[in-house]
């Protein structure tokens, strides 16, 4: 399995835990929030690249042997 980059952002607590919230509510990670919500940025390339990874990205929780 390929190694895949990590992103960090810097937020306050407050702004995270609302962020985690309104995931949870849309039963998806935080990270993929994040990742869709860059896709509304206009770029059309940027949209795309996210959207070919999200679909290639393995379901929820552990991953299986």
């Amino acid at each position: 399995m390929a190694v895949r980059p990590k992103m960090q952002i810097d937020i306050s607590t407050k702004a995270k835990a609302r962020a985690k919230a309104v995931a949870a509510d849309r039963e998806i990670t935080l990270s993929e929030l994040v990742l869709t919500a860059l896709t509304k940025l206009g770029d059309d390339k940027l949209a795309r690249l996210i959207k070919e990874d999200l679909d290639r990205k393995a379901g929820r929780g552990r991953p299986a042997k």
